[in-house]
C-alpha cells in the first residue's frame, strides 16, 4: 500500500503483509530484517520524500524488493526517483526520528497518550514495529485550503497502524490497532518527526454509552474509509467546540459485523489533552426470529452486518429525504390550485397540469419526446425542472443552516440526465463561496444488500468535553437521508426506499453468498477550477456525473450513475442506474492455475491465495481510489485484478485499462497494483500519481512508478471511444492514406521514432491559359474549317475502304476546345485537384514533417510498405558465381510506394502504375550555441533510389515475401501478381500469376498467398522456390466482391476471413480431403456472419491471455512468463492469432478463434440470451446476424447458411446482468457463472489489441 501526502511531501509505503498478521502476501520465504539504503530502518513502514529540484536526474525509477515485512533496494546506485523537476528520495527513518538503538525503548514524555496499551514509545517504534494500514495528513487550522502548499501551518501526519503481538509466544487473541499523530519539527537545519498523540483502539466496543460495561468484541479490522477533514462537528444545541479548527473523521468496519465512526479533534488551547478521540458505534448484525416459511438458503441475506462504509463530501441537497409518506413542499409548489379542491374533478386536474407544463415542454422536450413518452410523464419532469430553475438561485445561507426546516431545498440545476433528472456537482462556484452548503455523508452497505446514507453532522453528536475518549450513541433517526436495496447484487437500478422497509423486493442469488466488499461515491468529469469564469464553470459542471462504484466479494464491480427523476406521485427522488462496462473484473482461472504452478515449484508461499473476500477476518486494503485534478479530471481508479480508470468524456463515464510497464505475469500476487496514491502536485499543477506493482524478475520484486497525469487521454485532441482504450488525434491538415512505422534501429530510435505517411491534399489547378489561345477570331474559324474538312475526307476514305473509322479516331483523336471562354464573366475558374505526397515525420517532435516527396501530376498513391529487400547477386552466363558471391547477402530497408497514373484525358487510355523505392538518408549537422558549445543534430531525408513503370495497371498492393533467407517484393497490379527481386540496383521479375479481374489485396503467411479479387472472391496460392512459380491451390467460385481479407489461426488450424459488399463475414478453410472441396480445388466455407458494418482492412494480432493483459510491454512479460512456466505456449489457446478491424462508421472490433468446448458453451448461452433478453426495438437478434446473399447474377449459394459465429456484442451483456439472471442463464445451459465469466474474460483479453 502507498499513501501520498501532498502538503507534507511524504510518501508512506506499507511493507509486509497488508496488515494481516501471519499472512504473507509477498510470497517470499521468511527472512530477517533487512535495512534499506544508508542503514535506515524500514522494517514496517518505508518513507519517501517528494521534493522539487531545479536539475533533472537521469534515473527515473527505483526498484524495491518486498519479502515478508522487509523492503530492500535492489538498485542501490539509483538514489531517487526523478520526474521533470521533482524527485522521490528515501528518508533515513532513524535520523528522521532522531533515535538511536539505546533510545528505542525510551518513552517520550511529551507525547499525548490517552491509554498505555501502545507497544511503542517513540516514533522509531512506529516505523519499525507496526504495519501501516492508512496514512493521511490533517491540518486542523485550515479547512478551506487543506492542500494549499503556501500555508504556513504544518499539517499533522496521521497513521492508523496495526500493533505487533503482545504475548510471549508471539500470538494474541485479538489484533490491536492504534492511531498515531506525528508532526515535523525543525531543529536547526534538519526536520525531526515527533509523536503528538497516540490512541489505542480497544478490543471491545460499547454499543450504548448509558451502559458502558455492556461491551461486545470488535473482531479484526476488515476495512477503513478515507480520512476526511471536515468543519467542527456541531453539538446537539447547534454550537461547535471551536469555530476555527477542523475534525478528522474516518470509519472502520469490523469482522463482528459492526462499524465505528472515529473523530479526532484538536484544541489549540494549552490544555492537558490537546487531542480528543471520539467513537460512534454503528450497529450491524441484529438477531431476528426465523420464520417457518422462510427458506434456509436466504438466511445469508437476512443479516444486517455492515460490510462496507464510505465517507464523502457533497452538497446538502443531493440526497432527498426518505420516502416515508412525507410530502415535498417543492413538489407541492408545482401543483395548480385555482379553487377549492372539491370542485375540481380528476379530468379537470389533469387538464390543468397539462396546461401548466405546456410552456416548459417546448423548452425541455420536443414533439418526438412528447409523442414517445407521453405528455403526462414529460410534463411532470419539465415542471420539476422549471421549479429547479426558478429556485436554484434563491438558496441562502440561512436555508442551508436551518436543519429543522421541513422544506426540502431543491438541487441546483447543473446537468440534465438522460431520464430527466438533475444533480449538483461538488466544488461548484456556490460551494466554493459557501462552505456551509457542503455536508459530510456516510454510506453504509449491509450484507442484505441494503445501502444507507446518513448525515454525519446529525449522526454523531460529539459533546464538547475535556474528558478522555468517550463513546457517543449514533442518532440514525434524524440523520437518515437515503436508502436502497440490492447493492452488490448487480441490480439495474438502486431506487430509494423508506428506512422502515426491510424486505428486499429484488430477487436474491441462490447459488452464491454475495456481499459488498467496498463502495465508493465519486464525481466523474472535468475538475472544477475556482479561478474560471461562471460560464466556464457551468460548462464544466454540465459534464460531471455523480457515480457509485460497488466491489463485491466475488470480484465483480458495478458502476452506477446518479440522477434525479420524478416518480408518478410527482416527487423528486435520487436514484442510481447501473451503467454497463462490458468488462469482467473477476480473477481468471488461468491466474489460479499459474499461481498453483508457482507454489508447487516453491516460488510462492502456501497461503498466498488467501484473500479478504475468502476470509472475512482479514484486513482488505482499499481498491477503489478517488482522484482529482489528474489531467484536470476527477474520477476513480480501481486497483482490481485488471486495473482500470473511470473517467468522463462529454459527460459519460468510461472505463480505461491501466497498463503497467515491465510488469510480472499475473498470478505472482493477488493484485497487480499493490499501492496507489494520486494527491501529488506537479510544477504545472498537472496532478501526478504513484503506482507500485510487481515487476519482471524474481517473484516479489516491485517497481515504484511516478506518472505525470493522463496527458494522452485528455489532450485537446484526445478521445475515449470505449472498449477500454483511448485515442489521440494528430491533426495533420491533410488526408492520411497510409502510415507505417520504420522499425529499423539504424534509422528510427526511441529519441526519434520515424513514421512514413502517404497523404493527399486538395489543390487548385490554374486554367488561366484557356482564357486566351493567342489567335484571332478569323484564325480560329479558319482552323475549325480545316479540321472539319479533314474529318469529312477521312469519312469518305472510310466508306470507300470498308473499314471502321471510329477505331482510328480513338488513336488519332486530338483534344480541342469545345467552348469559347467569355472573359466578361471572369474567365476560366480554377478546378480542384488532388495531389499525393510521401512524408517523413518525427513523432518525438510533435509529428513534425522533416522530409517530403511529391508524386507526379495525375499520379495517385495507392499502397505503401516498409520492406527490407535482400540484395541478390546474379550469376554469370556460364553458371559460375560472380565475384563476391560467397559474401552473405545484405538487406536494405526501403520505403516502397505503389501508385496509379490516370491520364489527363480520363479513362480513354488504360491506367498504369509505378513502384517507387525510397531510402532514408541520415546526416549530421553541427551548430554552435550562445555559450560556444557545439551541438550535433541528426537530419533525415527521403531519397528516391529506384522507380519501375508497371504497364499492367495501378499498383494496389505491396508485400514482402521471405523465403530461404531472401526477401523479395510482391507487386499486385491490375489482375497480375509479380514477384520482384532486388539486385544490381533494379527490380527483376521472378514469377507471376494472373487473376480474373482486379487484385484488391494480398495477404501473406509464410510462402502462402491469399488474394482478394474485387469481383471474384478469394484465391489461395503458394510460392515454390524451386521453380520460382506461383501455384493456385484453391479458390472460392462464388462471384463475391471482397472488400477485405485476413487470416486467423489457432494452433495448427488456419482459416481465411473476408467481407463482401453486403457487409457479411465469411470464413473459409483449405481442406483438400473434404468432400465439399471438389478434389481440393475449392475453398470450403465453414461459417458466415452478418457484421452490419463496412470495413476495408483486417489487421492481425496475437491473442494475449489474462496473464499478460496488464502489461504495456507484453514482450518482456511474455519472456518472464516462459521462464516461470516452461510449458507455456504449447497449448492451442496460447497460439492464437485474431484479426481486428475498423469500420467506416467509427467502430472497432475483433474476430477471435475459439476452442470447440468454449464455442459450444457460448453458442448455447447466445441462444438462451437471445430469447431471454429484450432486443432493441423488438428486432430479432438471430435474423440480424444471418448471411445476406449477394444480388449479383449467379451469386446465390445453393447450400444453407453456415452460421458458426458467436455474437460478441450479445455475449458481453452477460457480464453486466444481475447475478440472479446470470445464475438462471447458466443453469439453463447446464454450466456455472464462474465458467462463463472466465470464458468471456479470456475472450476480452484475446480481443485486446493495445
Amino acid at each position: 500500500m502507498v499513501f501520498g501526502l501532498s502538503r507534507c511531501g511524504y510518501i508512506f509505503m506499507s511493507c509486509g503483509s497488508d496488515g494481516n498478521s501471519g499472512k504473507n502476501t509477498s510470497g517470499g520465504k521468511g527472512r530477517k530484517h533487512v535495512k534499506s539504503g544508508k542503514e535506515s530502518a524500514s522494517g514496517g513502514i518505508l518513507v519517501l520524500k517528494y521534493t522539487d529540484e531545479e536539475e533533472e536526474k537521469e534515473k527515473n525509477k527505483i526498484v524495491f524488493k518486498q519479502e515478508d515485512n522487509d523492503v530492500k533496494r535492489e538498485d542501490k546506485e539509483e538514489e531517487d526517483i526523478s520526474f521533470s523537476s521533482s524527485k522521490l528520495v528515501e528518508i533515513n527513518v532513524q535520523e528522521w526520528c532522531d533515535a538511536s538503538p539505546s533510545e528505542n525503548d525510551k518513552e517520550d514524555d511529551s507525547m499525548d497518550v490517552d491509554n498505555k496499551d501502545a507497544a511503542f514509545q517513540t516514533a522509531w517504534n512506529v516505523f519499525t514495529k507496526t504495519s501501516l494500514l492508512v496514512a493521511s495528513e490533517w491540518n486542523p487550522h485550515n479547512y478551506a485550503k487543506v492542500h494549499d502548499l503556501t500555508s504556513s501551518s504544518l499539517p499533522f501526519i496521521v497513521l492508523l497502524v496495526k500493533l505487533p503481538p503482545k504475548g510471549e509466544d508471539g500470538t494474541t487473541e485479538t489484533d490491536l490497532y492504534a492511531l498515531v499523530v506525528l508532526q515535523e519539527e525543525e531543529e536547526g537545519d534538519k526536520k525531526k518527526a515527533k509523536i503528538e498523540f497516540v490512541h489505542t483502539i480497544q478490543n471491545s466496543m460499547c454499543m450504548d454509552p448509558a451502559t458502558p460495561d455492556a461491551t461486545i468484541p470488535r473482531g479484526t479490522l476488515r476495512s477503513v474509509t478515507t480520512m476526511m477533514g471536515v468543519p467542527p462537528l456541531s453539538t446537539p444545541d447547534g454550537g461547535a467546540s471551536s469555530p476555527s479548527l477542523t475534525t478528522l473523521v474516518f470509519g472502520c468496519v469490523w469482522s463482528s459485523g459492526h462499524g465505528s465512526i472515529f473523530s479526532l479533534s484538536y484544541s489549540d488551547k494549552e490544555t492537558k489533552n490537546m487531542f480528543q478521540m471520539k467513537e460512534v458505534p454503528m450497529v450491524g448484525e441484529t438477531i431476528k426470529e426465523k420464520e417457518e416459511e422462510e427458506v434456509d438458503e436466504y438466511d445469508f441475506y437476512r443479516s444486517d452486518k455492515i460490510v462496507a462504509m464510505d465517507l464523502f463530501v457533497l452538497h446538502k441537497d443531493v440526497f432527498s429525504p426518505p420516502m416515508d409518506g412525507t410530502t415535498d413542499t417543492k413538489v407541492e409548489a408545482m401543483e395548480v390550485d385555482e379553487g377549492p379542491s372539491d370542485n375540481i374533478t380528476k379530468k379537470e386536474e389533469e387538464e390543468e397540469v397539462e396546461q401548466s407544463s405546456s410552456s416548459d415542454l417546448n423548452y425541455y422536450f420536443d414533439a418526438d419526446d412528447v409523442e414517445l413518452y407521453g405528455s403526462s410523464y414529460t410534463g411532470s419532469i419539465a415542471a420539476a425542472a422549471a421549479v429547479d430553475d426558478n429556485n436554484s438561485g434563491a438558496v441562502t445561507h440561512q436555508q442551508h443552516n436551518n436543519s429543522s426546516s421541513s422544506s426540502n431545498v431543491s438541487m441546483a440545476p447543473s446537468r440534465m440526465s438522460t431520464i430527466g433528472g438533475r444533480f449538483t456537482p461538488f466544488d461548484n462556484e456556490e460551494t466554493q463561496d459557501d462552505k456551509s452548503s457542503l455536508c459530510l455523508h456516510l454510506a453504509i452497505c449491509r450484507r442484505s444488500g441494503k445501502i444507507q446514507v446518513y448525515d454525519v453532522l446529525k449522526l454523531c453528536h460529539f459533546n464538547d468535553s475535556d474528558d478522555e475518549t468517550k463513546n457517543v450513541m449514533a442518532d440514525d433517526k434524524n440523520s437518515f437521508l437515503w436508502q436502497a436495496n440490492g447493492c452488490g447484487h448487480g441490480v439495474l437500478c438502486l431506487t430509494p426506499s423508506s428506512k422502515e422497509e426491510h424486505k428486499n423486493s429484488a430477487p436474491l442469488p441462490k447459488m452464491h453468498d454475495l456481499e459488498t466488499a467496498e463502495i465508493r461515491f465519486f464525481l466523474c468529469g472535468p475538475s472544477f477550477e475556482s479561478s474560471s469564469s461562471s460560464a466556464a464553470s457551468s460548462r464544466s459542471s454540465t459534464l460531471r456525473s455523480l457515480c457509485l462504484m460497488v466491489d463485491t466479494n466475488l470480484g465483480d464491480m458495478h458502476l452506477y450513475i446518479g440522477s434525479r427523476c420524478c416518480n408518478r406521485n410527482r416527487q423528486s427522488s435520487l436514484e442510481f442506474a447501473r451503467t454497463p462496462m462490458g468488462i469482467v473484473t473477476r480473477p481468471s482461472k488461468e491466474e489460479s492455475r499459474h499461481r498453483a504452478k508457482l507454489r508447487r515449484k516453491g516460488i510462492l508461499g502456501d497461503n498466498v491465495t488467501i484473500t479478504a473476500a475468502e476470509d472475512g477476518s482479514l484486513f482488505r486494503p482499499n481498491r477503489l481510489h478517488r482522484f482529482g485534478s489528474i489531467s484536470k479530471q476527477d474520477g476513480l481508479f480501481a486497483a482490481s485484478y485488471r486495473p482500470f480508470w473511470i473517467i468522463s468524456e462529454r459527460g459519460a463515464p468510461t472505463a480505461i485499462y491501466h497498463k503497467l510497464r515491465h510488469t510480472a505475469p499475473a498470478g505472482g500476487r493477488l493484485l497487480p497494483i499493490s499501492g496507489f496514491c494520486s494527491n501529488l502536485k506537479q510544477d504545472d499543477d498537472e496532478g501526478g500519481f504513484l503506482t507500485l506493482h510487481e515487476r519482471i524478475g524474481r517473484v516479489g520484486s516491485q517497481r515504484l512508478t511516478l506518472h505525470r497525469g493522463l496527458s494522452d487521454v485528455f489532450t485537446p485532441h484526445g478521445l475515449l471511444p470505449g472498449g477500454g482504450v483511448c485515442v489521440q488525434k494528430i491533426p495533420m491538415g491533410v488526408t492520411v492514406r497510409r502510415i507505417k512505422f520504420i522499425d529499423e534501429a539504424s534509422i528510427s530510435s526511441v529519441e526519434h521514432p520515424l513514421y512514413v505517411l502517404l497523404i493527399s491534399r486538395e489543390a487548385e489547378a490554374d486554367q488561366s491559359h484557356l482564357n486566351d489561345d493567342g489567335l484571332t477570331s478569323e484564325e480560329r474559324q479558319m482552323a475549325k474549317d480545316e479540321k472539319e474538312a479533314a474529318k469529312t475526307q477521312r469519312q469518305v476514305e472510310a466508306d470507300l475502304g470498308g473499314f471502321d473509322v471510329e477505331q482510328e479516331w480513338v488513336e488519332e483523336i486530338e483534344r480541342e476546345d469545345c467552348f469559347e471562354v467569355d472573359r466578361s464573366l471572369g474567365g476560366a475558374p480554377p478546378i480542384s485537384s488532388r495531389v499525393y505526397e510521401v512524408w517523413l515525420v518525427d513523432a518525438a517532435r510533435g509529428w513534425e514533417v522533416i522530409s517530403t516527396f511529391p508524386l507526379e501530376e495525375f499520379e495517385h498513391g495507392l499502397s505503401m510498405d516498409v520492406i527490407a529487400l535482400t540484395e541478390v547477386i546474379e550469376e554469370s552466363a556460364t553458371g559460375a558465381p560472380t565475384t563476391g558471391h560467397d559474401v552473405a547477402p545484405e538487406d536494405t530497408v526501403f520505403i516502397a510506394v505503389g501508385t496509379g497514373v490516370v491520364d489527363q484525358d480520363g479513362e480513354d487510355i488504360s491506367s498504369k502504375g509505378r513502384v517507387l523505392l525510397f531510402e532514408v538518408k541520415k546526416t549530421e549537422s553541427s551548430s554552435k550555441g550562445r555559450n560556444g558549445n557545439t551541438s550535433i543534430a541528426l537530419e533525415f531525408e527521403l531519397s528516391l533510389t529506384y522507380e519501375k513503370n508497371i504497364s499492367l495497371g495501378p499498383v494496389t498492393s505491396l508485400n514482402a515475401l521471405c523465403c530461404e533467407g531472401k526477401t523479395r517484393i510482391v507487386v499486385g497490379a491490375g489482375a497480375e501478381i509479380t514477384i520482384e527481386q532486388w539486385g544490381g540496383g533494379k527490380l527483376t521479375q521472378m514469377g507471376f500469376f494472373h487473376a480474373n479481374m482486379q487484385v484488391k489485396e494480398i495477404t501473406l503467411f509464410k510462402t502462402f498467398f491469399l488474394l482478394s479479387d474485387a469481383y471474384d472472391s478469394l484465391y489461395f496460392l503458394v510460392w515454390r522456390e524451386s521453380d520460382k512459380s506461383l501455384t493456385l491451390l484453391a479458390k472460392d467460385y462464388e462471384p463475391i466482391p471482397v472488400y477485405a481479407a485476413g487470416l486467423i489461426s489457432r494452433g495448427g488450424a488456419m482459416s481465411f476471413i473476408c467481407q463482401d459488399d453486403r457487409q457479411n463475414l465469411q470464413f473459409f478453410q483449405y481442406a483438400p480431403n473434404d468432400s465439399a472441396a471438389r478434389g481440393g480445388n475449392k475453398l470450403v466455407c465453414r461459417a458466415d456472419f452478418h457484421l452490419g458494418d463496412q470495413t476495408i482492412f483486417f489487421g492481425s494480432h496475437w491473442c494475449r491471455s489474462s496473464l499478460l493483459i496488464n502489461s504495456a510491454t507484453p514482450n518482456s512479460t511474455l519472456a518472464a512468463l516462459k521462464r516461470q512456466d516452461t510449458l507455456f505456449g504449447r497449448v492451442d489457446d496460447d497460439q492464437r492469432f485474431a484479426v481486428n478491424f475498423g469500420t467506416t462508421d467509427g467502430g472497432f472490433g475483433s474476430v477471435v478463434p475459439l476452442s470447440e468446448q468454449v464455442y459450444w458453451r457460448l453458442t448455447a448461452l447466445q441462444s438462451v440470451m437471445s430469447n431471454a433478453l429484450e432486443s432493441n426495438c423488438a428486432l430479432s437478434q438471430r435474423s440480424w446476424r444471418l448471411y445476406r446473399r449477394t444480388p449479383r447474377r449467379g451469386g446465390c449459394r445453393s447450400n444453407d447458411r453456415k452460421k458458426g459465429v458467436i455474437d460478441g456484442a450479445l455475449i458481453l451483456k452477460y457480464a453486466d446482468l444481475p447475478l440472479t439472471d446470470q445464475e438462471d442463464l447458466a443453469s439453463a445451459i447446464g454450466s456455472t457463472v464462474e465458467l462463463i465469466l472466465d470464458n468471456i474474460l479470456e475472450l476480452g483479453c484475446a480481443s485486446t489489441v493495445v
